[in-house]
């Protein structure tokens, strides 16, 4: 199987409420994914790596590319959030 999307990985900005976070790539199992919390009010900035099914999950649409992640608790106000593919 190709994979049309070329892209890799997608940044978002947390809220402090916020949980879901959709990607538009297409993985095929959850461990293809990794993700990192990133604090920007350090400097420089402080990136933390989530643990899958400790802080998040990963559903993903098995029709076409992409999917979403689930954090457990909502990234803080301000931090980004990274959500990249591995392989």
């Amino acid at each position: 199987m190709s994979i049309s999307n070329q892209t890799d990985k997608i940044f978002g900005t947390g809220d402090g409420f916020t949980t879901v976070f959709s990607f538009p790539f297409k993985i095929f199992a959850a461990t293809d994914l990794v993700v990192y919390e990133i604090d920007t009010t350090q400097t420089p900035n402080v990136s933390h790596l989530k643990t899958i099914t400790t802080d998040y999950t990963v559903s993903i649409n098995t029709a076409s590319e992409g999917g979403t992640v689930t954090f457990v608790v909502a990234p803080p106000l301000a931090w980004q959030t990274l959500l990249q593919r591995v392989e």
